[in-house]
């Protein structure tokens, strides 16, 4: 990767250190607009429970270990927003709730995708979840955002 577009990157996350977490060039990218437990006392964003689920996925999904970060979507604007997913320049997105889906869907001007697809976003795959840190406590939603989550699912 060109160091120049690394640091550029690098500068855009370092401006909201406490609006995301994770690996900064990451190949999947967790959007989050509601925040969970851990968050709510302080924690950074995905973690919780979220963010233990999806370290386990993300292997599952075929990218490589670790290769995922999280952003709160409240702290960013539109052009905020489209500045962060394009620094982190993910292959995929996961909006992990309706906000976060909204949100992204705005900043690109993008049709969200139906219940249980995906679709593409300026040549991102991208799906939409309905609420995934509280699915987590229910099997018959955590199946639905697992199958929902496979729809990013690298293909190699």
């Amino acid at each position: 990767m060109d160091e120049t577009y690394r640091e550029a990157a690098l500068a855009v996350l370092r401006s909201c250190p406490d609006a995301w977490s994770g690996e900064p060039l990451a190949e999947l990218l967790c959007l989050k607009g509601v925040p969970g437990a851990a968050e709510r006392v302080g924690g950074t964003v995905c973690s919780g429970v979220d963010g233990a689920a999806i370290d386990k996925a993300v292997v599952a999904l075929g990218y490589d270990e670790g290769a995922w970060a999280a952003v709160d979507v409240s702290r960013f604007g539109g052009d905020g927003l489209r500045a962060v997913v394009e620094a982190i320049d993910p292959s995929a997105v996961i909006a992990l709730d309706v906000p976060a889906a909204e949100a992204f869907a705005s900043a690109y001007g993008a049709e969200l995708p139906e219940a249980g697809s995906a679709t593409s976003v300026r040549g991102r795959a991208f799906v939409a979840l309905d609420g995934f840190e509280e699915a987590l406590a229910d099997d018959d939603a955590k199946r639905v955002a697992w199958h929902r989550m496979k729809l990013v699912a690298r293909r190699r």
